[in-house]
């Protein structure tokens, strides 16, 4: 059961690092207000949900 939960929450990490992903890519679309604090964020969050989920998906073995 821990096995399937773990597979399912690393499966939302890797979704919301694609978000972040396509919001990253869209904040270099021309426009008045400065969004690099935007790409920042994104570049965090993303990153950060990309290495939660491959370290759920393919960390060591815990005893769940």
């Amino acid at each position: 059961m821990i096995h399937v939960l773990k597979v399912l929450v690393a499966i939302v990490l890797i979704l919301v690092a694609g978000f972040c992903i396509y919001g990253f890519r869209a904040g270099f679309e021309p426009s008045a207000d400065p969004s690099y604090l935007m790409r920042i964020l994104y570049a965090i969050v993303g990153a950060a949900s990309l290495f939660a989920g491959g370290y759920l998906m393919l960390g060591r073995k815990g005893r769940g």
